[in-house]
């Protein structure tokens, strides 16, 4: 999985007897270009801790090679951890902190291996994801795309909105406004674009002007839900980035499971948080392009 909200790249190690990478393929430990770096390295995703090892190796990325490619291999997860998504590993997308632990091994991001290696010319990648919410298992969409270096003119409809990166965080924007219906849920609005999240999380005020002001309820969790008669009476959201307005429509965040209308924004669980995370029930509209060389994000309408 390629991952905007994270950093850590890892994959699970052919080492490793952990029954939670049962099914999975592994990274083999005996590759003759493997360099051990010697580090021991934790990281955590929710409530699940993962412990593995820094390495270095060959990345072949479709049919070219990146050098000396640094990643984790994982010996253990300690947590529950969800199966039904199909990744074997992940692959974080931002930088680290300078002042973070993992700043030594992850400050070089994997566009900039790219870069370096001369297979794409500029620091810029895309994200579209297509196809019906629910159709694969839990999933907000059945397919999707990822390009390095460059914008498919066929992936999007003009035109595209340009935003810089607050305070060079990748990835995070500031968006005009996002209302439902004629109720503004925040303006202006922080983002964190983070395409490892199926859901879309809401901070706390945003997320109870919406309960106060819709057909929409908590169902357990902080999952969001409509009830089948209510289904007629939800609005759309809008989303504007620099007076551009991006329509989402109703039918289009709700997702139907186990005779439940999931509704794409969840409730985020840290009160403290102020900034929404866009994941993939949000961005399933938008082609997102990621500009690191220009510190900044651009937003368009998805072509599929």
């Amino acid at each position: 999985m390629f991952d905007t909200g994270g950093f850590t790249r890892w994959l699970p190690s052919s080492a490793s007897q952990d029954e939670k990478f049962e099914g999975k393929t592994k990274y083999d430990i005996n590759s003759p270009t493997r360099t051990s770096l010697n580090k021991a390295y934790e990281t955590a995703y929710g409530g699940d801790y993962h412990e593995g090892n820094v390495v270095a190796d060959e990345l072949v990325i479709q049919g070219h090679c990146v050098p000396e490619f640094i990643f984790v291999e994982m010996a253990r997860i300690a947590g529950s951890v969800d199966k039904r998504e199909g990744y074997d590993g992940v692959f974080g997308m931002k930088r680290p902190k300078k002042t973070h632990m993992a700043w030594e091994f992850f400050n070089t991001t994997l566009i900039d291996y790219l870069v370096s290696a001369d297979i794409v010319q500029d620091g810029r990648f895309t994200f579209r994801f297509c196809g019906q919410p629910g159709v694969r298992g839990v999933s907000w969409f059945e397919r999707g795309d990822l390009v390095f270096g460059g914008i498919m003119a066929d992936h999007h409809h003009m035109p595209i909105v340009y935003l810089p990166v607050f305070e060079s965080k990748l990835w995070t924007i500031y968006a005009d406004s996002i209302s439902y219906g004629n109720i503004i849920l925040c303006a202006p609005c922080r983002i964190a674009v983070d395409t490892g999240s199926p859901v879309t999380y809401a901070p706390t005020r945003s997320s109870q002007i919406l309960l106060k002001n819709s057909v929409i309820e908590e169902y357990a969790n902080g999952i969001l839900h409509v009830e089948p008669r209510n289904l007629p009476y939800v609005r759309e959201i809008t989303v504007t980035l620099r007076s551009q307005i991006f329509t989402l429509p109703p039918a289009e965040l709700l997702r139907y499971k186990s005779e439940v209308h999931v509704y794409g924004i969840q409730l985020e669980p840290d009160v403290r948080k102020k900034e929404w995370i866009f994941g993939i029930s949000f961005l399933r509209r938008f082609l997102t392009i990621f500009d690191q060389q220009n510190n900044q994000m651009g937003f368009a309408s998805v072509k599929c």
